[in-house]
């Protein structure tokens, strides 16, 4: 069997050398030929048998995939999913929808889908001018609404706007700026914003059987001005009494977009009308580690996903509702207060240290920047901590803000532009 991963970074950094140990032989294609150094910097060739790079002739990689012999496209993460879609298309391989589309990617498109299928979405507008955005607010009174890209991912240009002057300068941040997966933004999308408790679902699909693998719950802190900055995931039991109704609506959305193929990503808030799409990946969840989920619980989103890969059949024994956590576990997103140059990261050691850690990954490097923390993306690392129980992990988690207050990261401003260049 062979399979091609359009773009194997972030967490499709894994694949290629999972589904080698599985016999599949892996070939890689490049969506762009300007790679983003965040997302440059996760990739892994471990398992990658070809690399046919950047699919500027989507034609000729087609044309090449089937001499090949290729019998599944996927993408490696979000800025492959529509190169992989239109690929699979042209050779007749399983895939999503029915014919390649934007759907699964620009957010406007998803919610404008979700609505056709009587499904709760958040009301917003694409805009092309700030004026365009002050004056859909205007017509949307509310204490706050998002700006932010119609196609990126994370907290990549994200804001939170509770003013006219706040919606002009945020659209004007987005439009012409690049994305997290190295797109330029042509317009912005300006929503409602949504209050509630923030879950995530991670689902695998194969020839329409769907499976909801795991679900998480967010909880998130005060950043500077309207920012919320990550706090931490926790995973959520499929017995929990909320799991019922976010389930529901996951396996609708995954209806109303055709999603029918492969992982997904959805984030969703349970507001007080019921479950709402925040966003939506038709591709692997981001930042993880595979073996440490695994290691909890026998399995996680990236192994289920590789079974079906191989035999598709295999969804047919995974059974959502027969499991649980057997320990207090949280995945801690790390804050650091101030911007400048990155220390030894001694810091790491103490942090490795506490009972309850079972993996750290840090994102900084010392010597190197160390942004301040304002979004998911400017975190210093996360940690992942498991205990035997819940009061045990908040002791540690404590812990781990007690040391963040030392400024830990940090032993020197930022280096201005001037002086490193002389």
């Amino acid at each position: 069997m062979r399979c091609a991963i359009v773009d194997a970074y972030s967490a499709g950094r894994y694949l290629a050398e999972r589904l080698s140990a599985r016999g599949v032989r892996c070939v890689h294609v490049r969506s762009s030929p300007d790679v983003t150094p965040m997302l440059m910097r996760s990739f892994r060739p471990e398992g990658i048998e070809r690399e046919l790079g950047y699919a500027y002739d989507l034609e000729a990689v087609a044309r090449e995939l089937e001499r090949l012999g290729v019998d599944r496209i996927v993408p490696g993460t979000e800025s492959g999913v529509e190169i992989a879609e239109a690929l699979a298309h042209a050779l007749g391989l399983a895939t999503n929808g029915d014919h390649p589309s934007r759907l699964r990617r620009d957010k406007s498109l998803t919610a404008a889908a979700l609505r056709r299928a009587g499904l709760d979405a958040p009301e917003g507008t694409v805009v092309r001018t700030a004026a365009e955005g002050i004056a859909w607010a205007a017509r949307h009174p509310a204490d706050s609404v998002v700006v932010k890209p119609l196609d990126s991912g994370g907290s990549d240009h994200v804001f939170f706007c509770r003013s006219a002057d706040d919606v002009a300068v945020a659209v004007e941040s987005v439009i012409g700026a690049r994305t997290l997966y190295g797109d330029t933004s042509r317009a912005a999308l300006v929503q409602e914003r949504l209050y509630g408790t923030e879950y995530y679902s991670n689902t695998v699909s194969a020839g329409g059987r769907r499976k909801v693998v795991e679900t998480w719950r967010y909880a998130k802190l005060q950043g500077p001005g309207e920012s919320l900055l990550y706090d931490y995931e926790e995973p959520v039991d499929h017995s929990a009494p909320e799991v019922p109704v976010l389930h529901r609506y996951v396996r609708a959305v995954l209806d109303a977009i055709g999603i029918r193929n492969g992982a997904a990503h959805m984030e969703v808030i349970l507001t007080r009308r019921g479950p709402v799409l925040l966003d939506c990946g038709a591709r692997l969840c981001g930042a993880f580690i595979p073996h440490v989920i695994e290691e909890a619980i026998g399995f996680s989103q990236l192994s289920v996903l590789v079974e079906t890969i191989v035999e598709p059949d295999a969804i047919e024994s995974f059974d959502e509702s027969s499991w649980s956590w057997p320990r207090a576990f949280r995945n801690v997103f790390l804050v650091n207060d101030r911007a400048g140059v990155a220390g030894d990261l001694e810091v790491a050691d103490e942090l490795r240290a506490l009972p309850s850690v079972v993996e750290l990954a840090l994102t900084i490097s010392p010597g190197g920047p160390a942004p301040a923390t304002t979004d998911l993306l400017t975190a210093p690392g996360y940690v992942y901590l498991s205990a035997p129980t819940r009061d045990e992990l908040e002791r540690d988690y404590r812990r781990i803000r007690e040391l963040e207050r030392r400024s830990p990261f940090v032993v020197a401003d930022p280096v201005p532009a001037a002086t490193a260049s002389a």
